[in-house]
């Protein structure tokens, strides 16, 4: 669905249309797996995605599902938390639940959620939103307008590796 806005003649003549032509709105998705937000596809021929997904054939098949509607889509094959380096994502029989933090066993115990049952664990590669925003896309200065956290609890180590960013 696209927004009315986009082809409102007040709109596609205005500054702000302009200003969005020459910087998009930058939309960060984290824990994008199974695709990007639709509210922010609604903007997509304004917007540039930046989503992360640690699972590789996850992070593939998110890349595929972009499309070419947005103004520019990327996604990092890595895991977004409070320090650079290599993490332990636990895995789960949804791979929606795919965490940094282990699922708690009282919960898993007394709710017998079967899409919690655990799949074992992998290392992937760690990186903090400031690493990424501020290093390795430092040309790119549009990113963080907008930012989504889908972490299964893993919220606050995000959080604690965003200082800059959320500064900035």
């Amino acid at each position: 669905m696209r927004a009315a806005i986009l082809n409102d003649t007040a709109f596609t003549g205005s500054a702000l249309k302009a200003a969005f032509d020459a910087l998009p709105l930058g939309f960060i998705d984290i824990g994008a797996r199974g695709g990007v937000q639709s509210y922010a596809a609604t903007l997509a021929s304004l917007t540039a995605v930046l989503a992360f997904e640690p699972d590789a054939a996850a992070a593939a098949a998110l890349k595929a599902s972009l499309g070419t509607d947005w103004r520019q889509a990327v996604v990092e094959p890595v895991a977004v938390g409070g320090v650079d380096g290599i993490g332990v994502l636990n895995l789960y029989a949804s791979g929606m639940n795919h965490s940094l933090l282990p699922a708690a066993a009282r919960f898993r115990q007394r709710y017998q959620v079967a899409s919690l049952e655990d799949r074992g664990s992998v290392d992937v590669t760690l990186s903090t939103l400031d690493s990424v925003l501020f290093q390795r896309r430092s040309h790119e200065p549009f990113w963080g307008e907008i930012l989504k956290l889908d972490v299964q609890g893993a919220e606050c180590m995000v959080l604690e590796g965003a200082h800059r960013t959320l500064t900035e």
